[in-house]
Formats: structure tokens, sequence, C-alpha cells
């Protein structure tokens, strides 16, 4: 066992926001389906990590009051997106020690039917719930979940496959998290432990100990919780049955109300944890609060230790400066806080500076939007989520404000933000002294009487001294703190070089049929899919259509690891999950890591633009979290870097990867020396696998010249239309969707490019269930033989997942 590893892992885990973390051995797994185990995921795997981070008591308490779909702040749910980037993370790091790993995504990647020989609905690629337990964190209770002696069910999880050996930690042997007390069964809104029940209970067996828990009405459960339908709809309180059929039918003619807050979650209490005080908004209602006694008594004169200690975690945590005070009693803003959260008495902001661009996103295309709205919001709500974690560690309440679909206005948060002394409004805007308007902001309140920070008359403008360096060294620098955040492709390309790109690209690519996409207009996750055209304001361009006097083009790439991409797509294991996480994830931390350099090059003095899709040719790829770029996005911007050549599916190939990686720009005004541009394509043996491996047929085989300031690369011509048909709108079974079981099979139209009304009428046919939770392989980028990976592996894996060359059905 490598203790070392162990708790080294354990240790950054923990500092990553984390409060729990278990080992558990697969041999633990023993008696689970194959298809639910470690080794579905990954044949070598020795352990599986699981970390926790808990939901604060306070934002339980307040969510779904007064009734479940009611909400309020505290983000819960966006927990999510800090597990991932924690998993993320970790498997980065234990990549480095050369060990294979494999995360699992938090959440929402599910086969909602039954499939293959798992016997459960919404079955993922590992169950956390499972692994928590076979991790030593807690033992399964009634309802399913997984409860802890430290925070009950309180938590969400997250868990990576590894064939590192880790010192297991032991299985929970503590007092009785569930005596049974049936309170979930009471307050349970869709009265999925109640009726509809699907016969015995649940009996797992997981390290030797047997759980039982109950066998509930899944389709019930998720009626709220999941699909958003209105919890008190009479078709869910006077059917005795509850199925798909019944759910698409409440979607279709009554529409959707919102998200219900797990009620589940919210009344189980291990005995241990039950307290006599009231709670927010439920007064005849008790809950667990003091976890811990209160680090300092009552009669304590200053809770400034408290106050530096906080502040000092969120600086560390990406915050560029926080602040505390007393909330004002006469403001609407604390009235209205109080009707939410009584007995708050401070708070603490904190603020992130943001790229100039980030103000208004909606002014360039759907790339550039998610592109700096996405890192804008997750990067401050991560840092007020551990925030509000360590005050309740404290012994202290807290929630947060400042989060979109929070239960309180734009108008609040801005009215906090003047309070607490973060800034101020003017012209409608809001004004910091440090970083005039380009800032995002959030605010925490606590029952703590926290100190305020000291106040000044007037703040200086922050002057970031900008390096005198040479084109070379900062270029260094920057590609320095690249590293930092997890790049691990840099190049830079001039600006000039783009010029006769574009030329070439217009000259040869139909610029009309990039901008014309179709979104789905019923507004619903789930039910029939409602198509509509629209224009999404793609069209080529070169960098001074982005920054007048561009001067470079940083492009910066992120690869996968070559144990996911060969394990994903097998007909033994069907694993497809954990590819679709991993794409979602990279492109997110290609977002953050260029996000955080833009904001360190306009300290500079430098003007920037991030862009996925900076030439306007790429397309998107369809996920359960959304569309991301696709694998076309930055491939001709990273060959003009210097970082690879193109290969015959559009993608650039790199000889440290192959075909698997991602990339993001930066244009900027900054002059930074060049990479060189590689001239031979050796990687590309011109097997024709992409070619051939393409349920579409989308690739013609046929190229045309790019020039590349003096070079001239070949790059392929495309139905985009056709690629689309698979990628981006899932129509195709066998690019992907069928290992999920998506149900979705359109019979393409005709041999010939499409049009963009009959891509229209495709979507109409979806499976709705699964319209927008489906996964897509990419099978032109995974049997890619570059890189690593053998003609023998690609036929294989090719042949497994029924993918003949040349399918269109």
């Amino acid at each position: 066992m490598n203790r070392y590893l162990t708790e080294q892992i354990k240790s950054r885990l923990l500092l990553d926001g984390m409060d729990l973390v278990g080992f558990g051995p697969v041999d633990r797994w023993k008696e689970a389906p194959f298809l639910l185990s470690p080794q579905a995921i990954l044949p070598e795997a020795q352990t599986v990590i699981v970390a926790a981070t808990s939901i604060t008591d306070t934002w339980t308490e307040m969510g779904g009051e007064p009734e479940p779909q009611d909400q309020s702040p505290g983000g819960w749910m966006n927990q999510n997106t800090l597990l991932d980037r924690v998993a993320y993370h970790t498997v980065r790091f234990l990549n480095d020690q050369n060990q294979k790993a494999i995360a699992v995504v938090s959440s929402n990647i599910w086969r909602y039917r039954q499939f293959d020989d798992i016997p459960s609905l919404f079955a993922p690629d590992l169950s956390h719930m499972h692994a928590a337990v076979a991790a030593g964190l807690g033992e399964m209770v009634w309802t399913g979940l997984t409860s802890t002696p430290e925070f009950g069910p309180r938590v969400r999880f997250i868990s990576i496959v590894t064939d590192a050996k880790l010192l297991p930690t032991p299985m929970y042997d503590g007092p009785e998290l569930c005596d049974r007390c049936m309170d979930c069964v009471k307050c349970c809104p869709s009265y999925a432990m109640k009726k509809d029940q699907n016969g015995q209970p649940h009996c797992v067996n997981i390290g030797g100990k047997i759980y039982k828990y109950a066998n509930k009405n899944i389709w019930r459960c998720a009626w709220a919780e999941h699909f958003d339908l209105d919890l008190n709809s009479k078709t869910l309180n006077e059917k005795d049955h509850i199925d798909e059929a019944v759910i698409l039918n409440e979607i279709h003619t009554k529409g959707t109300r919102g998200h219900e807050r797990g009620v589940c979650q919210k009344v189980c209490i291990p005995p241990h944890l039950r307290t006599d005080k009231p709670s927010f908004g439920r007064v005849e209602k008790k809950i667990a609060m003091n976890r811990i006694n209160k680090r300092y008594s009552e009669n304590m004169p200053t809770l400034r230790k408290m106050r530096d200690d906080l502040i000092a975690q969120a600086i560390s945590w990406g915050a560029d400066f926080a602040v505390s005070s007393p909330l004002d009693f006469s403001k609407e803003s604390t009235r209205e806080i109080l009707k939410q959260v009584p007995g708050m008495k401070s708070a603490i902001g904190i603020a992130i500076q943001i790229p100039e661009n980030a103000l208004f996103p909606e002014q360039f295309d759907d790339y550039s939007k998610a592109e700096y709205e996405f890192p804008k919001y997750q990067m401050l709500h991560h840092i007020l989520l551990k925030l509000a974690r360590s005050v309740e560690n404290y012994g202290y309440h807290a929630a947060v404000f400042g989060w979109p679909g929070d239960l309180n206005s734009k108008e609040l948060r801005l009215e906090l933000g003047q309070q607490v002394g973060l800034g101020r409004m003017e012209g409608g805007k809001f004004i910091t002294s440090e970083f005039g308007e380009n800032v995002w902001f959030g605010v925490l309140v606590t029952d703590a009487e926290i100190d305020a920070t000291p106040k000044a008359e007037s703040y200086s403008e922050i002057n970031f001294p900008q390096p005198k360096l040479s084109a070379g060294k900062l270029k260094n620098k920057i590609a320095s703190l690249a590293e930092r955040n997890y790049v691990s492709l840099f190049g830079v390309a001039k600006r000039e070089v783009f010029d006769t790109v574009v030329e070439d690209l217009k000259a040869n690519i139909n610029e009309e049929k990039l901008k014309d996409v179709v979104i789905d207009s019923s507004l619903t996750n789930h039910g029939k899919w409602k198509s509509k055209i629209i224009d999404n304001g793609n069209k080529i361009r070169k960098p001074e259509d982005y920054i007048k006097g561009a001067k470079s083009v940083i492009v910066l790439g992120m690869h996968y690891n070559r144990e996911l991409i060969d394990n994903s797509g097998l007909e033994t294991t069907k694993q497809i999950g954990t590819y679709t996480f991993w794409t979602c994830q990279t492109r997110l931390e290609l977002y953050y890591a260029a996000f955080e350099l833009a904001v360190q090059l306009e300290r500079w003095g430098y003007k920037t633009h991030i862009s996925s899709n900076m030439l306007g040719i790429g397309s998107m790829m369809d996920t359960p979290r959304g569309p991301i770029p696709d694998m076309r996005c930055g491939s001709i911007e990273a060959a003009a870097a210097g970082l690879g050549t193109i290969g015959k599916n559009g993608a650039l190939l790199t000889e440290q990867y192959g075909p698997h990686q991602r990339f993001i720009t930066i244009i900027t005004d900054a002059e930074l020396s060049a990479d060189p541009i590689q001239t031979q394509n050796n990687l590309c043996n011109n097997c024709e696998i992409c070619v051939s491996s393409c349920p579409m047929v989308a690739n013609t085989g046929q190229n045309f010249p790019i020039r590349l300031g003096d070079e001239v690369i070949q790059y392929p011509r495309i139905h985009h239309n056709r690629c689309d048909w698979a990628k981006r709108y899932s129509l195709s079974p066998v690019a992907g969707p069928a290992l999920i079981g998506n149900n979705t099979k359109v019979p393409i139209p005709h041999d010939g490019e499409l049009t963009i009304t009959e891509l229209a009428q495709g979507c109409e046919n979806k499976d709705m269930i699964l319209k927008h939770r489906t996964c897509i392989l990419e099978p032109c980028l995974r049997y890619c033989p570059a890189g690593n990976s053998s003609n023998e592996n690609y036929k294989h894996a090719h042949a497994s997942v029924g993918m003949a060359p040349n399918a269109v059905n």
C-alpha cells in the first residue's frame, strides 16, 4: 500500500475544498453488477477515491421553504461544478505520479432506463452513494442516500477510480446513522417511498456488510427533483403508478415548475445530530447545526481572528479582495435577508477581477458567452461555497447571496455589495476603486458578530507593474502561469499568420452554413423537441476582428489521458459517461485557465479576447451539460502556434497525445515570440480510420490548402451538417448515444450534404427523455491510431460497438 501517495491525495482534496476523503479497495465491489463496478471503468482498478463536500446546514434549512420547489440562497446544486473541478485536478495529479485514473462525473450522466445487466434505473457509471460506503465515509440509510457521522446525508460526493494501491479507509462501524424514524417517508412530497413501490427493499453487500434501503419508484422520486414537474399536480397525487409515459405526458400537458430541494436529504438527521433548535422557516422542525461547539465563547469581545482567517482563506482560494461589515438594519436589503435567514448580523463580501470582455459577453457569439460567463460565476461561487462551509465549522450559520437563480434579485446583491464596502453604484454600474467595473462579487451573511475590516476615506486604483521583458521572456512568464492552471500544451502564433488563413477559409467554406443552427424552443430538458433555426452569429474571423492592433494569438491545450481513451466504447464495458465528463470538464478547465491568463495580461496593460473558435469554422458537440465547442475548434489556430499538425478529420494531432486534446485561444496586443510551425505531418499515416469510422460519411476524403505564413497545410473538406447530425444533434445512435440507452435513431435522408431544414426535421424525432442528456463518443478521434494506439486496438474497439465503416443509420 502506498501510504505516502494516500496522504498526498487526501491532503490535496481537503485543501481543495473537500470535507471528507476515503479510499475503497475494489474488492468491496465484488458483488456489484459488472457495469457498475470500478473495473468496468478501469480494468486495472485497485482503489476508488471518494471525496465529499458538505451542503451547509443553513442552506439546507432555508432551501425548499415554504414549499420544496421554492429556492433560496446558497447554490447547493452548484457544488457539482466544484466537485468536478476537484476530480479533474486529482486525476491530473495521479497521472503526474505515473498512475492511471478516471473520474466519474458528479451528476447528470445517467442511463435513465434499464440497460444491459444493470438492475436499476437512472444508473450512473459508478454510484457515488455506494462508493462512499465502500470508502468508509458512512452507511446507506432508508432513502438510498449515504449518511455520514459528521454531516448526515447533507453531502455530495465525487469518485475517482485508479490503479494506485492506496491505504484503505476502514468501513464505517460507529453508531447507527439511520434508526428508521421514517421522517423521509412521511415528508416525501412525491410519495416515492410510500406508494408505487417496486417490491422488496434493496439489499446490498458492500465490503462484507449488508445494507437495506427503500426500493422506491425512481420516476416518482424524480418528478420534481429531476424533471421539474409541479409537486402539487393532481397526476402525482392521484395516480397509483408513475412511469416514463406519465412523466412525458405531464411535461406536454402541464409544463414544468422548477427544481425541488430534496426533502429526504433535508429531514434525514442521524440520531446523534438531532437538536431541539428551531429551523429557519420551519419553527415546528428541529435542525442539526452544532456539529462542533462554537470555537469562541459567547462573551468573546472580538471575532477579529475569525474574520482574518476567513478573509485569508478567501484570498488563498482566488479572491482578489474581501471585506467584512456588520449588517445595516435600516437598509431594505438587510430586511429582505432577515426574512429568509433570521438572526444574521454580519456580512463578508468578496470580489474577483474579471477581463473587460466578461462584462458584456452577449456582444459576441455563443462561444465567447460561455468562455466568459462560466468562469466568472463559478470561480466566485466556489470561493463562497467553501467560505460558507468554514463559517459553519466555526459553529455559526452562513448563507450566500450572489448566484443567478438564488431567491434574491440583482438589486439585492448590488445593495449588499455597497453595504459591506466592496464598491459603489455609479451611473447604473457597480464600481470598485481597485478594478473599476471589471469586477464580479458576492456576499456571505452570518449570525456571527464578525469585526468590520478597516475602512478608509477612499481607495486608490491598483496599478500592477507592467513587466519590462522581451517578447520571449514575457511569453515564458505567461506559459508558466498557464502550466499552473493545468495547461499541457502552450504555443503562440503571430497575428499576421492568420491573414492568409482567413482568405483560404473564405474561399473554400460556405460561411452562411456556419451561422445557421437548430435549437430546441420548448425550453424543457425533457419532452418533445421543438426545432427552431436561428443565426448564432458565427462567421470566419481573424484576430483583428476581435482586437484592433492585435499582435499575438496564445493557444492553450489540455489533453485526455490514455486510459480514458482505451476504455471508452468497448463492448465489454460500454463506457461513455466518463469520456463525456472528461470532454466537458477539459473545456471548462480551459475556460478557467484562459480567464486567469486574460486577467493577468490586462493587469499588465494588454488587451485580450478569449475564444474557443477564433476562426469561426468549428461547431459544437452535444453533452448532458449542454453543447461545447467541438474537436475542430482551435485546431488550425493550434497548428499556427506550432503545437501539431492537422489530421484527416480536421482535429490537431500532437506527438504527446495524438488527437486527444482541446484548445482555446487568447488574442492579445502583447508582443510575444512565436513558435515555429510544424511542416510535416508524420503523425497522420493516411490510414483513413477517421474517414471510415464516421457513421455519417461526413468526411469527403478531399482536402484544400491553407497558407500558414510560409507554410502550406492540407485541411479536410467535411460535410458540416452531416457531421453535426451525429455530433451536435445526437441523431445517430452509433456515434455514442446508444451506449447511454438513447433511443434516438433518425435515418439520414440522403447521401449528399444536408440542409439546416433537414437537421431541424430530424431533431423533432429525438428521444424525449434523453433529448438533452446524451453522450457523444467522437469515433473519428476515439479510433485514430495517432499517438500510442495500435491498429489492432482500433480494430477490436471499432467492431465492438458496431460502428461499421460508413454506417449511416
